[in-house]
């Protein structure tokens, strides 16, 4: 859940910042690339047809990014929020700039008034977002062994009851992986939900390729743990078999 927040609290940032400038440019067009108050009156009008064109894509790109996130948070699909963090606004710009570029090639060059600053604002929030993504998901594996349930922290954490648990093992590698169904995958680190080979269906959350625990459930879930030293997984699985 606490994640979940995070994401949330980033992605509604990210909305209010492109608001702001799209707010922005419909008070200021004459600060933004190619616009220019002086001029014929037709031109003039031109450009602002364009200045709206810009802030329409703006809105329409933030909107899907708003409406998207939203839904890949519900989901907890990672990859899915990173790309609409990271795409719709920047594509939305770019596709207004070589609009206007292709109608205007006969023409000098302007100067770039704002378009510098304001596409690298949505780049660095865009970097930003996939920075978190990668720094959330690539740490270690962080769990607490409860009184009375195991709990693991992080991206796509859980809680699995020692009562449930029917099987526990310690292996030196992970089952064949066919697809990702629902999870993460970067370097060593896999978090979420996998299918292997066989089409079983197992959670990962591995940050490297020695060492896991694997659990079974009464219900038929599979979990596999593992942190970044083999030693850290081992003190994890000794803790576990201590509550069984």
């Amino acid at each position: 859940m606490s994640n979940n927040i995070f994401y949330l609290a980033f992605l509604f940032l990210v909305v209010a910042t492109n608001f702001v400038i799209v707010f922005f440019i419909r008070k200021h067009p004459e600060k933004i690339s190619i616009f220019k108050v002086e001029g014929p009156e037709n031109e003039i009008i031109d450009k602002t047809k364009w200045a709206n064109l810009l802030c329409r894509m703006m809105v329409i790109g933030n909107f899907i990014t708003l409406i998207g996130g939203i839904v890949a948070v519900c989901l907890e699909n990672i990859l899915m929020f990173s790309l609409l963090i990271s795409f719709p606004v920047p594509v939305g710009i770019v596709y207004v700039y070589i609009k206007k570029n292709r109608s205007n090639k006969t023409r000098g060059s302007n100067k770039n008034g704002l378009i510098v600053p304001i596409v690298s604002i949505c780049v660095i929030l865009e970097l930003f977002g996939l920075l978190a993504v990668t720094c959330q998901a690539t740490g270690n594996l962080e769990v607490v062994t409860n009184k009375d349930e195991l709990v693991i922290k992080g991206l796509y954490g859980t809680n699995i009851s020692y009562r449930n648990i029917k099987e526990i093992e310690l292996k030196s590698n992970l089952p064949d992986i066919k697809s990702r169904s629902n999870g993460f995958a970067a370097g060593y680190t896999r978090l979420g939900n996998f299918i292997t080979q066989d089409d079983s269906h197992i959670m990962l959350f591995t940050y490297s390729d020695s060492c896991f625990i694997r659990i079974v459930t009464k219900t038929d879930e599979i979990y596999y743990l593992g942190c970044q030293e083999s030693d850290e997984t081992v003190k994890i699985f000794n803790e576990i078999k201590k509550h069984l």
